[in-house]
């Protein structure tokens, strides 16, 4: 079924382009669209989607899955970005599934929140590569999982990360790892 476009990427929606985005500020956007698809309240990346966003700053974006950025089934790059304050059910910052593999290098997480993954959630065979990174006052919902870092079946590689004061109702104030997930660290 089509999607609306006012459904997905508040801001962007990249359907197997590479474009080269930089210095641009992402504000105040949203989506609504619907589970399983919906997602990105600045950006929705999919189907091979290769964009480069560096220097970016995404503030007060909000959607059901990844506050900021959704990437599905593709590989966009984030060099020196700063996720502040978005928010959603998962990935308050980006969420990344089937098979998406979004590269971070010196990025910051902060403020962010999502009933799970305060600041991003790597799910469905998901190989984020994350590095250099700062991650604080992140958080999940009460009672839920992940203040910053949720991963699901899905294998992420972080590496020089900081995390600090990030909190989750129930387990993992930083990092949890679910069901067939193999990080490494």
């Amino acid at each position: 079924a089509a999607q609306d476009e006012d459904d997905i990427g508040g801001a962007i929606v990249n359907v197997g382009g590479s474009p080269q985005i930089r210095n641009i500020l992402f504000r105040n956007n949203f989506s609504t669209g619907e589970f399983p698809d919906g997602g990105g309240g600045a950006v929705f990346n999919t189907e091979g989607a290769d964009a480069t966003f560096v220097n970016c700053r995404f503030v007060n974006n909000e959607s059901r899955q990844g506050g900021a950025v959704y990437v599905r089934a593709s590989s966009p790059r984030f060099l020196n970005c700063r996720f502040e304050d978005g928010t959603a059910q998962a990935g308050g910052g980006v969420h990344s599934t089937q098979e998406g593999q979004p590269f971070f290098d010196g990025c910051t997480f902060r403020g962010n929140s999502a009933i799970q993954g305060g600041a991003v959630t790597n799910e469905l065979n998901s190989t984020a590569t994350i590095q250099n990174w700062l991650f604080e006052f992140n958080e999940s919902a009460a009672n839920n999982i992940a203040g910053a870092l949720l991963n699901v079946d899905s294998n992420p590689i972080v590496t020089d990360c900081v995390f600090r004061n990030n909190t989750a109702g129930i387990l993992g104030g930083a990092v949890h790892n679910l069901r067939g997930t193999s990080p490494r660290f």
